[in-house]
């Protein structure tokens, strides 16, 4: 059963002011990029109307492998029971989060009222450690334990959405414009980005959640959500976005009966961005060194180009070289240089430009017995004094046994000899 297990990281932080928490979108759901959501937002629709300026369409799709069958939602209802006495909906979907977990601290979810822009008020968040829905009954699942609760709240709205890796904008939500007959495009459902927070920060060890969420009208009315939208297709394989529909009881699943209704029905996902602070995984590879379970290593993460850390962590490798940091509070959404030094015995590497969202890569070199960060004579003599020893010896030297086998001999001098006259980066 999934609780908040959390990796434990020994993270050491060197001069980081930590009163304010820089957010990252860490997660986008069903896009490749964690800062648009999957709305295939366009320019043009698939009839070639332009879009007003500043805007883009969000178009319903059809699948020209299956012609004359569009999908037929514009959105799903989302409605609080603000909005009409008695009834209220739900939406809810699935996330995976890493393995180094994240601290999240908000969700970004997207909604329209037809015809009645900026008349969405808030909302309410839940956070489950699995699907909310019972799979034999369809009702609320009584052993999803609850993570979360927002209560109602108000929250940070705003129509000026992230909707392509380059442009902001108005992401107006339209019916397919050519399929079966097409619609006309519109600008009545304009969509708002509502950012439902989670505070305090909740965090998150690795592993599967749902988020479960409701959004308030300003007046009596229905509220929208789109699904996920893909150019081409009317979704795709893993799809199982879940609507609650509190007049019956039962958490329903999101599907989309197309236009002309034609089975089978196509699942639906529901666009989201989570909100937060990331924990930074790496995987080191240590020369000469099989078994690096145990290893103490210094990680920097350092803006680009510079060899002043921002922030310091010392912490141990796993059985297959992995490492995890929390990153720290200060450090905004970007990319930066990472250092990674281990033990005595191996040099630093500096990998650059890395986004701390997404694990890297770190192999470091060895020679060096004295931690100065090259290979050189001194660490040639130091080898030399500890040659032929092993634990217990009074000339065992652990800095001089560079394959990690527990002996000094001719194989940890000719690691030596391949990288004298080396040295670390920065």
């Amino acid at each position: 059963m999934l609780r908040l297990n959390r990796i434990v990281c020994l993270s050491l932080l060197a001069g980081v002011a930590v009163s304010a928490s820089a957010q990252w979108n860490l997660y986008s759901n069903q896009s490749n990029n964690p800062n648009v959501p999957q709305l295939n937002a366009q320019l043009l629709t698939d009839s070639g109307v332009g879009a007003p300026a500043g805007a883009f369409w969000s178009e319903v799709e059809d699948n020209p492998a299956f012609p004359g069958v569009s999908n037929t939602v514009a959105g799903f209802s989302v409605t609080s029971n603000t909005g009409t006495a008695g009834t209220f909906f739900r939406l809810a979907d699935d996330f995976v989060v890493p393995k180094c977990g994240w601290t999240l601290s908000g969700v970004k979810v997207y909604g329209y009222r037809t015809g009645l822009p900026g008349q969405i008020t808030g909302g309410n968040l839940k956070i489950w450690d699995r699907s909310p829905r019972d799979a034999v009954t369809g009702g609320q699942d009584p052993n999803a334990v609850l993570l979360y609760d927002s209560g109602a709240q108000g929250s940070a709205i705003t129509d000026q959405i992230q909707a392509t890796p380059a442009a902001v904008g108005i992401i107006y939500r339209i019916f397919n414009t050519q399929v079966p007959v097409g619609t006309a495009p519109g600008t009545t459902r304009k969509l708002e980005q509502v950012t439902l927070p989670v505070n305090p920060p909740l965090v998150m060890g690795p592993g599967t959640y749902w988020i479960d969420y409701t959004l308030d009208p300003a007046a009596a009315g229905a509220v929208f959500n789109p699904s996920t939208t893909f150019d081409n297709l009317r979704g795709i394989a893993g799809s199982n976005g879940l609507q609650w529909q509190n007049a019956v009881n039962l958490w329903v699943f999101a599907e989309d009966t197309g236009n002309p209704a034609t089975p089978p029905n196509v699942p639906q996902d529901l666009p989201f961005i989570l909100v937060g602070r990331p924990g930074f995984c790496g995987v080191v590879t240590l020369e000469g060194c099989d078994l690096p379970g145990g290893v103490q290593v210094t990680v920097e993460i350092r803006n680009v180009g510079s060899t002043s850390p921002l922030q310091t962590a010392v912490t141990t490798l796993d059985s297959a070289g992995k490492f995890c940091v929390d990153v720290a509070a200060n450090i905004a959404q970007g990319v930066y240089d990472v250092a990674v030094k281990a033990d005595t015995r191996w040099m630093r590497k500096v990998t650059s430009s890395v986004d701390l969202r997404n694990r890297a890569t770190f192999t470091l070199l060895t020679g060096d017995c004295n931690g100065d960060n090259e290979v050189d004579i001194g660490d040639f003599a130091i080898l030399s004094a500890a040659f032929g020893s092993q634990p217990g010896d009074p000339n065992w030297d652990e800095n001089a046994d560079l394959d990690c086998d527990m002996e000094i001999t001719i194989g940890d001098f000719a690691l030596l000899s391949n990288n004298f006259g080396q040295s670390g980066d920065n």
